[in-house]
């Protein structure tokens, strides 16, 4: 429903009627959920603070990946490549087969002109792209999808 606004809203709610508990609806971490909410929000810099708080209340072993990773997302839509860049090295070092951050890395890598770089990690996101976040009755809001590799890498080639 992208009904951004009303989610942050109510995981406030929950938050505040539970303290000192952290709280985990659809068995998330709240504060993973409350920076995809304002990463749909576009407000960037409060995502970045609740997704590094999922990684404090999940601790490094524990933590999604996709956190690293949209990390990285917003760093780069800030213009701030090298925490971006940090982010999705994150990532990809707790799963190598994560195609979502060699696509942000190899988005990354093109917008700082490294193509070579940006052409080893777009084909690492195709090759690994049997592996993506999948849930076919949601599309996550960093979804991406092998038309946008191919995309991508033709623009990259020619």
């Amino acid at each position: 429903m992208r009904d951004f606004k009303g989610a942050v809203k109510d995981f406030e709610s929950l938050y505040n009627l539970t303290p000192n508990f952290i709280d985990a609806p659809w068995g998330e971490d709240i504060d993973f959920v409350r920076g995809e909410a304002f990463y749909g929000l576009k407000e960037y810099q409060k995502a970045i603070a609740h997704f590094n708080k999922s990684i404090e209340n999940q601790g490094e072993e524990w933590v999604d990946i996709q956190s690293y990773v949209y990390l990285g997302i917003c760093e780069s839509n800030l213009g701030r490549f090298d925490k971006a860049i940090y982010f999705y090295k994150r990532a990809i070092n707790r799963s190598e087969y994560a195609c979502e951050a060699h696509f942000g890395l190899a988005q990354v890598y093109k917008k700082i002109g490294e193509t070579e770089k940006a052409k080893e990690h777009i084909s690492k996101a195709e090759e690994y792209f049997k592996y993506k976040r999948n849930d076919p009755y949601n599309e996550f809001l960093n979804e991406i999808y092998r038309k946008d590799i191919l995309t991508f890498k033709n623009n990259l080639e020619a």
